[in-house]
């Protein structure tokens, strides 16, 4: 269900929590949160648009063939990789990896990335804890580092995204991908 908040951006109300047509976005947020969400329509348009122009191709090294999105056609998928596992724990010694979820994809949940990076069995190097947008009060989720000598493992949720955590809360990914790529330290929460 879509409708218009006070302020004109599309807001989207998921009626698997028990709303409908007849319930107030003002409610919504009450219940879930005001930031859920709030995006505009229409990213696989823009995204066919960009990754399709051939100077982001070139920077991305990527061949001279059209990119066109795929979504749910998930007969032509057949899995051939069961356990990626001890892929991450070689990985881990060389570089340093950030896996991230949304907190509210129905599809890829987030406790199963948690219970599967706990379960590589690295010591933590930070226990698990809200990180924010501004090292105050904006609660952008949360972070667990663990030590995968030489290099560090991080798990992070982006909180109020669904599986495509950029399209659905660009600035918290934007945050997410400089705390990483700058290995620096996660603003931490303090309301």
């Amino acid at each position: 269900f879509r409708a218009r908040d006070k302020n004109g951006f599309v807001r989207f109300i998921n009626q698997k929590i028990g709303f409908n047509g007849g319930q107030s976005i003002r409610k919504h947020d009450e219940m879930v949160g005001s930031g859920i969400n709030q995006y505009a329509c229409g990213g696989e348009k823009a995204t066919n648009i960009y990754l399709n122009n051939a100077e982001v191709k070139k920077a991305l090294n990527v061949p001279d063939i059209p990119w066109i999105w795929q979504d749910g056609d998930w007969s032509k998928y057949h899995s051939t990789q069961t356990d990626e596992i001890p892929y991450y724990k070689e990985w881990a010694k060389k570089y340093r990896i950030l896996i991230y979820y949304g907190d509210v994809d129905a599809g890829v949940p987030y406790n199963g990335g948690e219970e599967w990076t706990t379960s590589l069995g690295y010591p933590l190097l930070e226990s698990w804890r809200p990180w924010t947008l501004n090292g105050e009060e904006l609660m952008a989720g949360y972070v667990q580092i663990f030590n995968s000598a030489p290099m560090n493992f991080t798990y992070v949720t982006i909180r109020g995204a669904g599986h495509m955590v950029p399209q659905f809360k660009p600035e918290e990914a934007l945050k997410m991908y400089e705390v990483f790529l700058r290995n620096g330290e996660w603003p931490k929460y303090n309301g």
